[in-house]
């Protein structure tokens, strides 16, 4: 029990580092730029900065990015649809 706390908990550390470099301080305020899924097939992502605080709504949101990847949102293909189960 205590292997997969461990897992989980480098998963974590490692996830957190990999996001760090991409979180923007503005005014004592941190910011974090994402690809934020829209379900259009012709701008399928905008690219938003959100409030850290606002990013647990985007972490499950079904199809957003984080972070923006290098080139920008505009090279990502749009995501898959959806089956309802």
């Amino acid at each position: 029990m205590k292997n997969i706390f461990l897992k989980i908990g480098i998963l974590l550390g490692v996830s957190t580092l990999l996001v760090l470099p991409f979180i923007v301080v503005a005014n004592g305020t941190e910011k974090i730029t994402i690809c934020h899924a829209t379900g259009s097939e012709k701008n399928p992502y905008v690219e938003i900065t959100i409030s850290v605080k606002g990013l647990n709504g985007h972490l499950y949101h079904e199809g957003d990015v984080i972070p923006v990847p290098p080139e920008g949102c505009s090279v990502l293909s749009p995501p898959a649809p959806q089956i309802a189960r």
